[in-house]
């Protein structure tokens, strides 16, 4: 079992205000890789910061609103996740292998639908997940909630859905990263807990499976 953060950690600021300020101390630290380009500290916030204008201003994405990720780890979903986190939305991932997604769907309810590669056959408005960082947004979110008690990540846990607030995960992650690899899927308790959260936590670069590069 991983050492899990103190109590003094606990104290500090909220994981989105250590994103902020890892943008502007280690801007340049890389976050992790995309094909095509490197995703530093910076860019992500950036990203992070363009998803929710995109979400609020264009998609009408409100606060307690749900969208769902349907896909296989793909490192945008985690701005994504970041980003319905800072205008009070909800994430509803559907990653896991045989993971019934019409139930779910029909459970949740959800406003939108974004996806990796084919489009699900869902009878919700979607749109391809590249769609919500591929071009700049001239919009800026209004109100902005960044409120981390808040329930904001469905996950399953012993086959039921339940609704994690980022607060709750960040206190049972470990001090740091047991790996930094992701598989193909970022939405669990243990991925979230054990590598993802203490990564970002301590600006450390992300190495992502769906992006088959290695860093240096």
């Amino acid at each position: 079992m991983p050492a899990m953060m103190t109590d003094s950690a606990l104290e500090a600021p909220h994981l989105l205000t250590i994103l902020h300020q890892h943008a502007i101390v280690h801007g340049d630290a890389t976050c992790h890789l995309l094909p095509d380009r490197v995703i530093t500290y910076r860019r992500f916030w950036a990203r992070i910061e363009r998803a929710s204008a995109r979400l609020q201003g264009e998609w009408g994405i409100a606060q307690n609103d749900t969208v769902a990720y349907v896909g296989q780890g793909h490192p945008d979903a985690l701005v994504l996740y970041f980003a319905l986190l800072r205008i009070g939305a909800r994430l509803l991932p559907l990653e896991r292998p045989g993971l019934p997604q019409e139930d779910a769907i029909l459970l949740h309810r959800p406003a939108l639908v974004l996806y990796d590669d084919v489009r699900p056959d869902i009878d919700l408005p979607s749109s391809p997940l590249h769609g919500l960082l591929a071009l700049w947004c001239t919009h800026d979110p209004y109100p902005l909630i960044d409120d981390v008690l808040s329930p904001s990540l469905w996950l399953v846990v012993d086959d039921q859905w339940r609704a994690f607030c980022l607060e709750e995960l960040c206190t049972v992650m470990a001090d740091s990263p047991r790996t930094a690899r992701v598989g193909s899927a970022l939405f669990t308790q243990q991925v979230l807990c054990e590598l993802i959260l203490p990564s970002l936590y301590l600006a450390r670069p992300l190495q992502f499976e769906r992006t088959t590069f290695t860093l240096r």
